[in-house]
């Protein structure tokens, strides 16, 4: 390439010669002559003095190594301003895991399908406000003198056990009974229900008065069956009193006070009543026995329940 540039440059220089004259070629040679001398140092070696022991071109005739100034490109570039980082700040609205959604701003869509509805039909086995409740239960009556007018059942247990009784013994003070309505209020009250359990077998043959429940003072003598039959015709009467034969405050029991004032009988002719619980007759008066009374001498058999307290 400098071969070529100092041919065109002699060349050059000679046209010129040509068309302007001697002057002008006389400059134009020297020109040339000039970079040909250069050309021929670089070429033929003889000038060391513009090369380094190392061979290296220098700049300047010095032998030294020049500073040199200016911008280059370095293999690593110091960059300065804001550049793309692993973690970038953002700002703006993103989307959100919970989005705020508006009703107003959604379409209206049909929905078919089964939903859950504000009334749910359920089945199954569920807690009642009653509930059934199977086993033995135990119920402890209250002890004496708790009871209220307002209330029969107190809520102070019973400390002595005295509601259940013992077979012939007095009844507890607390006691559970079978009891009917009686005579009282315009309900009537409570009234127990009288078990006759002594008996008196009757064996009469003679028109007499037989005694045959004898009283014990402060107590009625409750009859709860009588049964009776005569062989021939008969009246017999049952009454009440003091005394062998209830002469002394005599009172009819189921009727008047003498035999004709009792059941007439006719032979063969008798009564039943009563079945042993519950009372079919009473003494009025404390205290008094009972006696029958009867109008034939003929067989009068039967059986009379009774009780007294």
């Amino acid at each position: 390439m400098k071969r070529n540039g100092l041919t065109g440059a002699l060349v050059g220089a000679v046209l010129s010669a040509l068309l302007v004259g001697a002057a002008a070629v006389t400059g134009q040679v020297t020109t040339v002559a000039g970079e040909l001398k250069n050309l021929s140092r670089l070429w033929d070696g003889t000038d060391v003095a513009l090369v380094s022991a190392g061979g290296a071109l220098l700049v300047d005739g010095s032998a030294t190594t020049q500073p040199v100034s200016g911008t280059f490109w370095q293999a690593t570039q110091p960059v300065s301003g804001t550049f793309w980082q692993a973690t970038q700040p953002v700002s703006g609205t993103f989307w959100q895991a919970t989005q705020p959604v508006s009703i107003a701003s959604m379409p209206s869509t049909p929905v078919t399908g089964t939903f859950w509805q504000a009334t749910q039909p359920v089945s199954g086995t569920f807690w009642q406000a009653t509930q059934p409740v199977s086993g033995t239960v135990t119920v402890t009556l209250p002890d004496e003198g708790q009871q209220t007018a307002a209330n029969s059942i107190s809520t102070t247990l019973d400390t002595d056990n005295d509601s259940v009784g013992a077979i012939g013994a007095a009844p507890p003070g607390e006691t559970t009974q079978i009891a009917g309505v009686g005579s009282g209020a315009t309900a009537g009250f409570l009234s127990n229900v009288i078990a006759c359990d002594s008996w008196f077998p009757v064996d009469i043959v003679t028109a007499t008065t037989t005694l045959v429940i004898t009283g014990v003072g402060s107590r009625h003598v409750y009859i709860c069956s009588v049964n009776l039959i005569t062989a021939l015709t008969n009246n017999v009467a049952i009454v009440a009193g003091t005394g062998a034969t209830c002469a002394t405050s005599t009172a009819g029991m189921n009727g008047g006070v003498t035999s004709a004032e009792g059941w007439n009988f006719s032979a063969n002719g008798g009564i039943a009543q009563g079945n042993g619980l519950g009372a079919i007759m009473r003494t009025e008066t404390t205290g008094d026995s009972v006696c029958i009374i009867t109008s034939a001498a003929t067989q009068l058999s039967g059986t009379i329940g009774y009780a007294i307290f």
